[in-house]
């Protein structure tokens, strides 16, 4: 098996729910992982929020397996940090795919 930090050998997407927050709330998110290469992996998706400098990790999964050619899904939840009002996009760091999930935090009297 190979430990891959991020290649381009893999696929992810990201989906999250609900996708109007507060800062604090929790948010349920999935994360699928294809491995398109013909060797097994392991992999430990990482999901970053990209609007800010520097990126903020919000989630480390533990480590998944995946066969050649073999797919899974993992279901995770984060809380959203503090952060001002706006448009968000979530993505695995290192991902090869950029198919990211988009939350917009609110203030909490504006939900």
């Amino acid at each position: 098996m190979t430990l891959v930090p991020g290649t381009a050998n893999l696929e992810f997407t990201v989906d999250a729910q609900p996708t109007i927050v507060c800062p604090g709330a929790k948010v349920m998110v999935t994360i699928g992982v294809h491995n398109r290469s013909d060797a097994d992996v392991v992999v430990s998706p990482r999901l970053v929020i990209t609007e800010v400098l520097p990126h903020i990790v919000v989630a480390q999964v533990a480590p998944i397996s995946l066969p050649a050619g073999g797919s899974q899904t993992v279901i995770t939840s984060i809380v959203v940090p503090l952060l001002p009002p706006g448009t968000y996009n979530m993505f695995v760091a290192n991902g090869a795919s950029f198919d990211g999930a988009t939350i917009s935090v609110r203030a909490p009297s504006d939900s």
